[in-house]
């Protein structure tokens, strides 16, 4: 019986799954359905980056035309008003007064000369009246404020300061030689407002005096659509690619395939083996795509589509188009 007991047991023992058994492998990831663009190189007119500023046509200091104590204060630093919208006002009563006067001396006047200076002392002195109230002459951002209620301003002053940034400019310091042939002007140029923003402008006109130490002329370029509010500001430095009037090949990727994460500028690539990623510079844009410093190579299949939810080693299907 004992041998039985025992014989049992190890059948049992043989017949258990060991704990420590090698689990079935995993299943197989799908692959993800993702569109690819191949890196090829483009035939374009070879440019030179310069560095440009934007240029505010509107902008400084607005004066009141008339004295007085401020009473009311109705924009503050940073607000954006439009052309007329009362900025301050004054205290109109001295105005008002002056202006009544003018008018009841109009009235008393007899000699034809006489009532002429008076009626023309009138319409002053309404008008005056009028600029009680100082108004905003065109659209535009409060840059400054420097007055306050009770403070007092003579004719002249200029308590506000105003900023339009619809309507505006890009100059640029262009090197002459870029210039073989004359004025540039109605050339086109690429504009870079952002990293992945660019827009086309003109050169309107180039200023016919040639810096000695540098040998640069001062160019002034026109953008072909009005900017919208808050995207660039005065002073800003914004890149341009400048064409030299030569063609070259330059490598290219599709912007599409530019993403970023963590800080780099990465495109992912369509390999047998699955996605790679590829930390890439990238130089001025051509259209739909960017020129290649470093980091790919022609004939590359960089996902355009569905490369945001990538990870390397991710396995792909997408056709070829090559």
């Amino acid at each position: 019986m004992p041998l039985l007991r025992l014989f049992c047991l190890l059948l049992c023992l043989t017949a258990a799954p060991s704990a420590n058994a090698e689990a079935p492998p995993s299943a197989k990831r799908a692959a993800v359905q993702v569109m690819v663009d191949p890196v090829r190189h483009v035939v374009s007119e070879e440019t030179v980056p310069i560095l440009g500023r934007i240029i505010a046509l509107r902008e400084g200091p607005i004066a009141i035309e008339v004295a007085g104590v401020v009473t009311a204060i109705h924009a503050e630093v940073g607000d954006r008003v439009r052309r007329n919208a009362p900025l301050m006002e004054i205290d109109p009563v001295p105005l008002r007064l002056k202006a009544d006067v003018a008018r009841a001396e109009a009235a008393a006047e007899a000699a034809d000369a006489t009532r002429r200076v008076a009626m023309a002392n009138r319409k002053l002195a309404e008008r005056d009246l009028a600029k009680a109230i100082l108004s905003a002459p065109y659209d535009g951002v409060v840059a400054e404020r420097r007055i306050s209620v009770g403070a007092y301003v003579a004719k002249g002053d200029s308590p506000f300061a105003l900023i339009n940034d619809h309507d505006i400019e890009i100059e640029a310091d262009v090197p002459a030689d870029l210039m073989p042939h004359g004025s540039p002007s109605g050339r086109v140029v690429d504009i870079a407002i952002s990293y992945t923003h660019t827009v086309k402008g003109t050169v309107r006109a180039v200023l016919p005096r040639e810096n000695p130490r540098t040998r640069t002329r001062l160019v002034r370029i026109v953008l072909a659509d009005e900017p919208r509010s808050g995207t660039l500001a005065v002073n800003r430095t914004i890149k341009i690619a400048f064409p030299s009037g030569r063609r070259q090949g330059v490598l290219s990727v599709a912007k599409d395939a530019v993403i970023r994460r963590d800080g780099l500028t990465q495109v992912m690539i369509a390999t047998p083996d699955g996605a790679a990623a590829r930390t890439v510079s990238l130089g001025l844009p051509l259209g739909p795509r960017f020129t290649v410093i470093e980091g790919l190579n022609e004939g590359d299949l960089a996902v355009v589509r569905g490369n945001e939810r990538l990870t390397p080693g991710t396995p792909l299907k997408y056709r070829d188009p090559r």
